[in-house]
């Protein structure tokens, strides 16, 4: 769902976008 758009545009957002990402996966 997050893009690297999304890491590039919140670097802060970009350590739970991991999170997120391995969740799903």
């Amino acid at each position: 769902m997050f893009n690297k758009t999304s890491s590039e545009r919140l670097p802060l957002l970009s350590e739970e976008s991991n999170s997120y990402a391995t969740a799903e996966r």
